[in-house]
C-alpha cells in the first residue's frame, strides 16, 4: 500500500509520494494524482534519472519504451496512462501495482527458508507467458529483459509485465558492436542474446524458464563472480532440473521448464502461449490452484505485507 509520506509536488498533476525503486536509466515514484470532486487515483512515476537526462540515447530508449508501452492494453502488461515532461526530464505515468515484485519474493522466500508452492510458481509463469504471447502477437517484439525484478505480482494476485525499455522487434539483429555486450541481465538471457544474434519470441520463453526454474529451486541458475562467467555458462553448462534439488518435485512441470531451458531455440516452446498451455496443461494433471486468490493468498498470508511498496 501506498505510504503517507510526501516528497512533494510533480508537475501541475502529481505530487510524489516515496521512491520505490532506481534501475538503470530511472527512477520510480508512487504518486498521487487528484481532480474534481475529490477524485484520487495512484500511479506509478517512471522519470529518467537527471544525471541522464540529457543523454540522448538514453532519452530515445525512453521513448521508445513510452511508444511501446501506449499502445499495449492486457491484464498481464502494466498500463501506461501519460508521457510527459517535468523539471528537466521525461517521464511517465503508470500502473501502480500494489504487491511485490519476483524479486522481492525470491529474496524473502530463501531467507525464511520458505518454499513457494508449485500453484503460485506455475500461476507466476502462466501470467508471464500470457502478457509475452500478447506482445510478441500485437506488438512484434520481444521483451529481452524477463527478469524477477521485472515481474511484479500483486496484492489480489494480478501478475505484471513492466519495463520495456530495451524491447526489440522480432528477428532484429542484435546490438553487440565490439567491446559491448547485449543489453540485459547475463543470469537471464538466452544463449543466442549473449551471442548477439538475431531474436525471436523464444528468447523470452527461455528467460521465463529461468525465473521458473529458480522459483522452484530458491536460487540462482547460474551465476558467477562477473557476467562474462555468468554468459560462459549460459553458452556451456546444463542446468540441472529442479527435480534434482528439490525433493518430490513433479517430473511433469521438470519436463516443461527444462525444454523450455533448451540452448538451441528449436528445442523450446515454439511461442509463449504454447508455454503457458504445457504450464495449464501440469497444473490440471496435479491439481494445482493457479487462480489469482490463490496468489493473493500466498502473498498475504505467507509474506505478509512488508515487501509492498
Amino acid at each position: 500500500m501506498v505510504g503517507t509520506k510526501n516528497i512533494g509536488p510533480f508537475g501541475s498533476k502529481y505530487e510524489l509520494v516515496h521512491h520505490i525503486a532506481r534501475g538503470g536509466m530511472s527512477d520510480v515514484y508512487a504518486a498521487r494524482v487528484t481532480g474534481i470532486e475529490g477524485f484520487k487515483k495512484t500511479v506509478a512515476i517512471k522519470r529518467i534519472r537527471p544525471e541522464l537526462a540529457v543523454d540522448r540515447e538514453m532519452i530515445e530508449m525512453f521513448l521508445k519504451e513510452a511508444r511501446l508501452m501506449g499502445m499495449l492494453h492486457h491484464p498481464n502488461i502494466a498500463q501506461v496512462y501519460d508521457l510527459g515532461f517535468v523539471e528537466g526530464s521525461y517521464f511517465l505515468a503508470m500502473e501502480y501495482v500494489d504487491g511485490a515484485d519476483v524479486r522481492w519474493i525470491l529474496r524473502t522466500s530463501a531467507e525464511r527458508r520458505r518454499e513457494i508452492p508449485l500453484d503460485v510458481v506455475v500461476a507466476i509463469g502462466s501470467g508471464i507467458c500470457a502478457g509475452l504471447h500478447y506482445l510478441h502477437e500485437q506488438a512484434g517484439v520481444v521483451h529481452r529483459d524477463v527478469s524477477p525484478s521485472n515481474v511484479m505480482v500483486g496484492s489480489d494476485g494480478s501478475v505484471k509485465l513492466i519495463d520495456f525499455g530495451i524491447a526489440l522487434g522480432q528477428r532484429a539483429r542484435g546490438e553487440w558492436r565490439r567491446g559491448m555486450r547485449p543489453r540485459g541481465k547475463p543470469s537471464y538471457m538466452s544463449p543466442e542474446q549473449c551471442l548477439g544474434r538475431p531474436l525471436d519470441r523464444r528468447t523470452d520463453i527461455y528467460s521465463t524458464a529461468v525465473l521458473l526454474w529458480e522459483l522452484s529451486v530458491l536460487d540462482k541458475m547460474f551465476a558467477g563472480r562477473d557476467e562474462a562467467e555468468v554468459m560462459w555458462k549460459v553458452l556451456h553448462e546444463a542446468p540441472l532440473p529442479p527435480s534434482a534439488l528439490v525433493p518430490d518435485y513433479p517430473r511433469e512441470l521438470d519436463e516443461v521448464i527444462m525444454s523450455a531451458l533448451a540452448k538451441q531455440p528449436g528445442g523450446r516452446q515454439p511461442t509463449a502461449e504454447a508455454f503457458q498451455a504445457d504450464l495449464e496443461d501440469v497444473a490440471q494433471r496435479l491439481r494445482l490452484d493457479i487462480s489469482a486468490s490463490a496468489v493473493a493468498r500466498y502473498l498475504g498470508d505467507v509474506l505478509g505485507r512488508a515487501g509492498t511498496a
